[in-house]
């Protein structure tokens, strides 16, 4: 795509706003309705287990990296998550339940149904294969014992009991007598598949190394210590190298130490000191590079050999406790879980090996002074309540931006600069919508209080200012659920849960409706006498100056049938349009579905019309951003901004991607875009105000 984009220049394309000035390693990112707990990842696919039981697979290899793949439905919350070295098969775990995945490679969608499922009576604390992949084993910490089941049917195999008969049990032969409990429980275990070993750690006590195949203890490891302390540190987390012929366990404690020993011969080989927590470790696959996850929120890579620092991902203004850390296959990125969102991480030094120097003749000296390489900080801007963007609409050649304070900026619509500043509202009355009339130099603002002013605003943007005129000050009912302008400027449609009431200007009721509760209302696009409330299914026809209906409903039943239901999106319409559409989301399947309907077929003499319909499996819809005359733009869940034609869309083919907006620059909640002019696209980060300008020159043409 960048050669389609870039190999002609354009002048068409400009973004104009706030600079970024400090761009860090994270490639990109996904965001989650709920937090995520797992994370792991194969050559094809990337899996993110939820809070909910979802688990979300992206795709990472071909044309459409990192586009959502699909979502499976574990049913409870995924603690643990793990594919097979083929990619066949993803194995997911909560705290009572096993459940194993097809998702080898074909031409057909992923199953969405689990090849098998099996209830267990523990809380796993890890999941991995043996060495040949074909058992599961899953570590019971609490139990000191591994867990190992079948991979193709999930029969539980047997129990290996990691811990010695105490005395009370020593003389007995019931083999059961060890489920008594009487034993010191491990906080946790991590395993080494190659020499089939595991590490148990125990809350200040010292690190056992046991083999279990033969369930005999190897050895127990205690780091060493300058000034002959007795008490051990508490471990965090611990990690054996993959390389079957490196025979190293990498620990991190509570006092910032990371060490790396010997586990067959328990001697400490290499420590490293930081004025930090690592809280989570992970290993490459080649194990080269040894990466810890800080309390701070920043990540930590060192040589694993040697526990050289070579690189430090610093994220100052991210507290978020990371769950998770996973390599990719070709160990060139890394992805970690924190809170609600999933970062991709691509650091130069795992991109060009050659960048950092592992002859250990040049690190034999103490790690303690060799210096920390360190990236610049991301731009990790704390945003000031108060300064916000709420709501953005064009108006003439400006842009008006409601901010959270209350106060509505007039900002050049070319560079994006704020010329002046408007104080309609009281102070911190944060500003909900705005709606510019031109013809009448008119605007409606409205507050999160529902309190809906409409001022005459007159030289705008020129000479000594703006000269505001209030026309209506009024407050609504806490119930309000919609204010909408009139065509001409003269009066407004105030909807409740319960009414709808037709306002003039001097606020005079000109007239009411009662009988549609919860419908939605819209200015009718190719009638400007003429209202439309939705309800349901069906469209009704109102007159503007009178509030009265002038014909029967309208049905409205999308071609080819899709389910909709209460609580989708209502109908949109823009100015620039004669359509009105709606974008309906399916979380659960990764899909979306759009309905479209030509306002002009909406007419009094109208009974039914069959509005067209558009299943789409190939992206998911975020947002609807509006139309643009006969196109449709809306903001997928990838992060890119697309757009797809309206005419005939029951028979489209393909929609049209046409810029990509960064994770850092839509992590708010409620990010405001807004379609600003036939050209531009006006995006609110935080406080600042981006406007894509000539985004419409790129494109990418997708399949559905």
């Amino acid at each position: 795509m960048i050669g389609q984009l870039f190999a002609k220049p354009t002048k068409r394309l400009r973004i104009a706003g706030p600079r970024e000035k400090d761009w860090n390693d994270r490639l990109t990112g996904y965001l989650f309705s709920e937090d995520a707990y797992a994370v792991t990842c194969c050559t094809r696919l990337l899996a993110v287990g939820l809070a909910s039981g979802e688990i979300r697979l992206f795709h990472l290899a071909g044309s459409g990296a990192f586009d959502a793949a699909a979502t499976l439905n574990h049913g409870k919350r995924v603690r643990l998550l793990a594919f097979d070295r083929a990619s066949s098969v993803l194995v997911s775990c909560s705290s009572r339940n096993l459940q194993i995945w097809d998702t080898h490679w074909s031409q057909e969608p992923i199953r969405l149904s689990p090849v098998w499922s099996r209830t267990i009576d523990f809380t796993p604390g890890s999941i991995s294969f043996d060495h040949d992949e074909q058992m599961i084993i899953l570590s019971n910490p609490h139990g000191n014992s591994l867990v190992i089941y079948d991979i193709k049917d999930g029969k539980e195999e047997e129990r290996k009991v990691l811990h010695a008969p105490s005395a009370w049990d020593s003389d007995s032969s019931d083999e059961n007598d060890n489920e008594l409990g009487l034993w010191t429980p491990a906080m946790q275990i991590r395993l080494d598949s190659n020499h089939r070993l595991a590490a148990l750690s125990y809350r200040n006590a010292s690190v056992s190394i046991w083999d279990w195949n033969t369930s005999v203890c190897v050895g127990n490891f205690e780091k060493h210590y300058i000034d002959y302390t007795y008490a051990t540190s508490q471990v965090l987390d611990m990690v054996f190298n993959p390389i079957a012929e490196v025979e190293l366990l990498a620990i991190s404690y509570m006092d910032g130490d990371v060490v790396t020993c010997n586990p067959w011969t328990q001697d400490q080989a290499n420590k490293y000191h930081l004025q930090t927590l690592l809280s989570v470790l992970s290993t490459s696959s080649d194990g080269r590079v040894l990466a810890g996850a800080a309390e701070d929120g920043g990540i930590y890579l060192f040589l694993f050999e040697t526990l050289q620092p070579i690189y430090h991902i610093r994220l100052p203004g991210d507290q978020l406790r990371i769950q998770d850390i996973a390599f990719s296959a070709d160990n060139l990125r890394f992805f970690d879980i924190r809170g609600q969102c999933c970062n991709v991480w691509e650091p130069i030094v795992l991109l060009a090996k050659d960048g950092y120097d592992d002859n250990p003749l040049e690190t034999s000296c103490s790690s303690e002074e060799i210096p920390l390489p360190e990236i610049k900080a991301s731009r990790s801007h704390v945003y000031q309540w108060g300064e916000s963007i709420t709501a953005i609409e064009p108006a003439n050649n400006m842009l008006l931006v409601g901010r959270q304070d209350g106060t509505i900026d007039v900002s050049d619509l070319n560079t994006g600069e704020i010329v002046e500043k408007l104080r309609i509202h009281d102070a911190f009355a944060e500003i909900k919508s705005l709606d510019w009339n031109e013809d009448t130099c008119t605007l409606l603002s409205i507050d999160t209080t529902w309190r809906h002013i409409v001022t005459r605003v007159t030289s705008m943007g020129r000479g000594p200012g703006a000269q505001v005129t209030y026309l209506l000050n009024r407050r609504g009912d806490s119930d309000t659920s919609q204010i909408i302008l009139s065509t001409e400027a003269e009066s407004l449609l105030v909807c409740t849960n319960s009414s709808a009431a037709l306002i003039a200007l001097d606020g005079t009721v000109m007239g009411e409706e009662k009988d549609l509760k919860g419908a939605w209302w819209l200015r009718h696009p190719s009638s400007p006498s003429h209202l439309l409330a939705f309800q349901d299914n069906y469209c009704h026809i109102y007159e503007w100056c009178n509030l009265k209906r002038v014909c029967k409903s309208v049905d409205l039943s999308p071609s080819p049938q899709i389910q909709v239901s209460k609580g989708c999106p209502p109908w949109l319409s823009s100015k620039s349009s004669s359509y009105l559409a709606r974008g309906l989301r399916r979380a659960t399947e990764q899909t979306s579905s759009i309905i479209a309907v030509e306002a002009s077929k909406i007419a009094p003499s109208t009974e039914a019309i069959l509005t067209q319909s558009l299943h789409i499996t190939s992206t998911s819809l975020q947002s609807v951003i509006g139309c643009i005359k006969s196109s449709l733009l809306f903001l997928d869940t990838a992060g890119w901004i697309c757009s797809i034609s309206l005419r005939n869309i029951a028979d489209a083919h393909h929609f049209t991607r046409h810029f990509f907006i960064p994770l850092t620059w839509r992590s708010e909640v409620d990010a405001v875009v807004k379609i600003v002019s036939k050209t531009a696209i006006a995006f609110g980060r935080g406080e600042h105000l981006m406007i894509f300008h000539g985004f419409l020159e790129f494109e990418e043409r997708i399949p559905i």
